[in-house]
C-alpha cells in the first residue's frame, strides 16, 4: 500500500527566521518531542537535562536566551510546553 503524504505538507506553515533566534532549533526540539516519548517525558521533568543530552547525539542548536526559556518552562503537556515557548518567542 502506497500513502499519498504530499496533501499534509501543503497545509503546514513555512517558518520564517526571526532575528535573535533560532527556529532551526526550537523546531527541532520540538520535533524530537512529538515523535518519541522518552524524550518529551524527559523534557518536560527536567528541561535542563534534556537539552544537555540532546536527542540521538544532536545538540539543539539554541541561542543562550532560547536555552534559558527553555529551561524555566514548567508544564505538564507538550502542548503546554509549545504553547509557553512560542508566547515567550519574539515574533
Amino acid at each position: 500500500m502506497v500513502l499519498q503524504t504530499s496533501h499534509v505538507f501543503k497545509c503546514m506553515p513555512i517558518l520564517q527566521p526571526v532575528e535573535n533566534t533560532s527556529v532551526g532549533g526550537v523546531s527541532s526540539l520540538i520535533a524530537a518531542a512529538v515523535v518519541d516519548s522518552s524524550f518529551r517525558e524527559l523534557l518536560l521533568a527536567n528541561p535542563a537535562y534534556a537539552l544537555e543530552r540532546g536527542y540521538y547525539g544532536q545538540c539543539f542548536q539554541l541561542s543562550d536566551e532560547e536555552r534559558h526559556l527553555v529551561e524555566s518552562i514548567r508544564a505538564n503537556s507538550l502542548s503546554d510546553f509549545a504553547s509557553q515557548l512560542v508566547g515567550c518567542l519574539p515574533n
